[in-house]
């Protein structure tokens, strides 16, 4: 069993070691992917009724949702991380200027009551470092989001990335990692597939 989840974690690394070489280096390639998946989302009948939508704010390697404050009159949920207990909150936030650096420099929102429970009427939109058609994801590593999600396990959740980031290949999991249910990229949205037995 240990050799299996060290052959699994060594599998991750390499993908997250990968994707750190090859992230698209243009920030103007950036910026226009990020608009296009702000647009997808948009137009997804789940976002736009959603009660509570969770955004994350990107880092250089990943999609940046913070357009969708300009595009759509609405409150978002934002990720504060807690690194004492490796846990996530969210926290509520009316505009981008109520977010700040916080751990690891990533945005976060200022400190506030977290929001109320997650269910079934809700959307967390998740970073990652690789997602496959299946909804399967490979994350940064920490398991911020893994955890959460194991602890609330009601919302709707998408993979937010770049389509370089969407294989077609299931990637390496185990049952603990958390599907997403559906990948959304510059490209467009793509519901994730049942696994084929």
């Amino acid at each position: 069993m240990g050799s299996a989840t060290e052959s699994l974690n060594q599998v991750k690394r390499q993908i997250r070691e990968a994707w750190k070489a090859s992230f698209p280096k243009d920030a103007q390639f950036r910026s226009w992917a990020s608009q296009e998946v702000c647009k997808t989302l948009l137009h997804q009948p789940e976002f736009k009724k959603a009660r509570r939508i969770g955004l994350f704010a990107g880092r250089v390697s990943e999609i940046d949702l913070l357009n969708l404050f300009s595009l759509i009159q609405r409150n978002f949920a934002f990720p504060k991380t807690v690194p004492e207990t490796k846990n996530l909150k969210f926290v509520d936030v009316v505009s981008k200027d109520q977010l700040q650096p916080g751990y690891l420099g990533i945005l976060e929102p200022l400190d506030s009551p977290e929001t109320d429970v997650w269910g079934p009427e809700d959307l967390i939109l998740v970073p990652g470092v690789a997602f496959d058609k299946y909804g399967n994801r490979v994350g940064n590593g920490a398991g911020y989001y893994d955890r959460f999600l194991s602890l609330n396990p009601l919302p709707l959740c998408w993979g937010i990335g770049f389509h370089q980031q969407f294989h077609d290949q299931e990637l390496a999991h185990t049952h603990h990692d958390v599907r997403m249910g559906a990948i959304v990229t510059e490209r467009g949205f793509f519901p994730a597939k049942k696994v084929e037995s």
